[in-house]
């Protein structure tokens, strides 16, 4: 949800202004230029589709806006073998939990639905999620795959993605990262001159 004090792309224009450090500005500005995936690099064309279903559930985007390419972004990182250096011990290796979960969304939707993923309303995909979450899935993926750990670092890989974006911090009025300054020339209950003021 938007923060009303603050006006659509005002935190994008920090980008730039001495607010912001070089190389915060360098990192940002590449987040943006960064193109769209069509050609998935790690997942089949296939289970690229399903990822791109579930990222749009997971985190819906205002198609007013900037969209940030989440799957893609997903896509990349695994075929680059960066992860976030973390995981659950009951999880296999990203490359193999990411396939393996998005082959049980599907196995699931065929199960229940007889269709992918992909052509499911959003009521009938939002069901299927909500049972990966809650670890109420019943298929031969799942037999080995921790549906709930699975379904919790999903949503904590692409959460990430997406507010490391400029747009959605633009979209929420985020502008922790003008860091030029250290936000240390101003006095408790001050704010800085680009700040709205508060209510």
């Amino acid at each position: 949800m938007r923060n009303d004090h603050y006006m659509p792309g005002s935190s994008l224009k920090l980008l730039h202004t001495p607010y912001v450090t070089p190389q915060t500005k360098q990192v940002l500005t590449k987040r943006m230029e960064e193109p769209v995936v069509t050609e998935p690099k790690f997942f089949s064309a296939a289970l690229f589709k399903t990822l791109q279903a579930v990222c749009s559930r997971l985190i819906p985007q205002d198609t007013d806006a900037i969209q940030v390419d989440l799957a893609g972004t997903l896509d990349l990182q695994l075929e680059r073998q960066q992860g976030d250096g973390w995981r659950y011990d009951v999880l296999p290796n990203d490359q193999t939990a990411h396939t393996q979960g998005m082959q049980g969304i599907e196995e699931v939707a065929e199960h229940l639905y007889q269709q992918s993923f992909t052509a499911l309303s959003t009521i009938q995909q939002d069901k299927i999620l909500a049972a990966v979450q809650e670890g109420k899935v019943n298929s031969p993926i799942w037999q080995h795959l921790n549906a709930t750990r699975y379904f919790e670092e999903l949503l904590v890989t692409i959460t990430a993605a997406y507010y490391c974006h400029p747009a959605a911090k633009d979209e929420i009025g985020d502008v922790s990262w003008a860091d030029a300054a250290g936000w240390q020339h101003i006095g408790l209950n001050q704010l800085e001159p680009i700040e709205p003021p508060t209510q």
